[in-house]
């Protein structure tokens, strides 16, 4: 299955910064301001909130070869709405607004 990171030029993945993030790491916080585009290489993330009494509310779960940051990234209020956390070891393609 191709993803999106391996449809661009050579020129455009200089553009691209890879990192690698093992389980259970915050990539980005709640109320962090979206800077980038994220395209997941390897691995899973959620995207997720706490409730006052604790409990978790999962936004969206992720998986090789989709994106998240797109929709937030053009917005007039451009902050994360839950926090980014890998589920598994990840490699994740940034791309700066």
């Amino acid at each position: 299955m191709e993803n999106i990171y391996s449809l661009l030029k050579t020129e455009q993945k200089k553009l691209a910064k890879v990192s690698f993030f093992d389980k259970g790491i915050t990539i980005f916080h709640e109320g962090e301001k979206c800077q980038y585009v994220g395209i997941i290489l390897k691995g899973e993330i959620d995207i997720s909130s706490f409730t006052s009494s604790g409990t978790v509310i999962l936004y969206n779960h992720l998986t090789k070869g989709e994106i998240f940051g797109n929709n937030l990234l053009f917005s007039d209020t451009p902050f994360y709405r839950g926090d980014v956390i890998t589920r598994s070891q990840c490699q994740i393609s940034f791309i700066k607004k």
